[in-house]
């Protein structure tokens, strides 16, 4: 699995889990350029130790959003707002202030009814 985690089925309880003691940094290559994808890659790689690459990253104003407030919170993340994200993993972040952006989708509708 990338990012040195480890992937394991239990038949069982019909799931899978993924688990790893620490995670390491690694080149990803994206299939598709997804939001949630790239969201909790980055989530995950902020953590992780050493350099992690995010190539065919999602470039919407969420995955930015997210990466702009990762980085206030002390992340460091190079490329935000293209789709090659560089991350070099952080032992800690700390809290910070940010105001959301409004929900394409509701502005959408609202545009749609007018």
């Amino acid at each position: 699995m990338k990012l040195g985690a480890e992937l394991v089925f239990d038949e069982g309880k019909q799931l899978f889990k993924l688990s790893a003691d620490r995670l390491k940094g690694c080149y990803i290559l994206l299939d598709e350029a997804s939001v949630t994808g790239t969201a909790n890659l980055l989530m995950a790689a902020v953590f992780a130790e050493g350099e992690t690459i995010i190539y065919n990253a999602a470039c919407e104003p969420y995955v930015e959003q997210l990466s702009r407030m990762l980085v206030r919170m002390g992340a460091h993340i190079q490329g935000i707002g293209s789709n090659r994200l560089i991350v070099q993993g952080v032992t800690r972040l700390s809290g910070c202030r940010h105001r959301l952006l409004p929900d394409m989708i509701e502005i959408g509708s609202f545009i749609g009814m007018a």
